[in-house]
């Protein structure tokens, strides 16, 4: 019988590493459907669409509304109260593109809540690992943030008519401390690491926590006009298998990109043939951002001398997909 038993000290690292390289570089595309709200069946301008039906967000391609309250959307295309950038809870640009969507994230005391969702492309698979990605903003008219938004990921799609929090257990949960989401100029990162029990196939957005758990942020400057509620737009939402099989696509962008050294002690090189990202985004092993890089050439180098030894996850994203690779760094 064949036998681990050697495999100890230093033996053991090797054996580590070499597992590691394995399966060590993953690519997959988004597993969300229009995730940064581009596409739409009509644009949701009050002065074309007559009545505006109460669930607006219905009319991004692919995203719904699961409970009885009214999350928004937003496009360039409007003219009024839907706007970009300027609109009812302030003025921002989108992220990406011409579109985001908008949520109630806590109001006054009444356990209220908005979510989004939508159905992804495939379901995730049992044991494999998925990043999770979205951005949000605060608006400006808002008094205070609430800092609790979250993910939570379903096998059947939550319905319901009331439109009170909803009290799911998230798989990813913002950070309040670390992470608090009070800009109201810049877009702040959502995004954590979970691993799928198995036919997962929707995702809903906002905010899990009742008001008496909610983090929340209060303005020391009340705005004018104010509104007493936290209010959040969203944009660019991801869905991206770590270590998943690889698909005839992915593997030819894959190709094209170099990552090395890998394992990496101080730097990382990373190298693109015939592809032109538009960014590409360090994470650690628990999803957090570490770094993000907008200019890019085709030889670019990171600095990793000052980080833990460990896994850790690079997204690439060009205009039409994102692919991620997954290397480590040694000490």
């Amino acid at each position: 019988m064949f036998s681990l038993d050697f495999l100890s000290g230093n033996k053991t690292v090797f054996f580590s590493i070499f597992l590691f390289f394995v399966f060590s570089l993953t690519a997959q595309q988004n597993l969300v459907p229009n995730g940064s709200f581009e596409t739409y069946s009509q644009c949701p301008d009050p002065a074309t669409v007559d009545p505006m039906p109460a669930n607006m967000i219905e009319l991004a391609t692919g995203w719904g509304n699961p409970t009885g309250y009214t999350p928004d959307y937003f496009a360039t295309c409007v003219t009024s109260n839907y706007s970009i950038p300027a609109n009812d809870y302030g003025s921002q640009n989108a992220r990406t593109g011409n579109a985001y969507a908008g949520l109630i994230t806590m109001y006054g005391g009444l356990d209220a809540r908005e979510y989004i969702q939508t159905q992804l492309t495939t379901p995730l698979i049992a044991g494999k690992q998925y990043l999770v990605t979205f951005y949000v903003c605060l608006g400006k008219v808002c008094t205070y943030a609430a800092n609790d938004i979250g993910a939570y990921f379903s096998n059947t799609p939550v319905s319901v008519s009331h439109s009170l929090v909803l009290l799911f257990s998230p798989q990813i949960s913002n950070n309040p401390f670390t992470n608090p989401l009070t800009d109201t100029v810049g877009w702040t990162e959502v995004s954590g690491v979970f691993t799928a029990q198995g036919g997962e196939q929707y995702m809903t957005i906002g905010n899990f926590n009742n008001d008496a758990t909610t983090d929340t942020t209060h303005k020391s400057v009340i705005p004018s006009p104010y509104w007493e509620a936290s209010y959040h737009y969203i944009d660019d939402v991801s869905v991206v298998c770590l270590d998943c099989p690889v698909g005839i696509y992915e593997t030819s962008i894959d190709s094209k990109i170099s990552v090395f050294p890998n394992p990496a002690t101080d730097y990382l090189n990373i190298n693109f043939d015939d592809i032109y990202p538009e960014r590409i985004t360090l994470f650690n092993g628990m999803g957090q951002t570490l770094l993000v890089k907008n200019q890019l050439s085709e030889n670019t180098q990171i600095n990793v001398a000052d980080y833990q030894a460990g896994i850790y996850f690079l997204k690439i994203e060009t205009k039409e997909n994102s692919i991620t690779k997954r290397f480590l760094i040694t000490k």
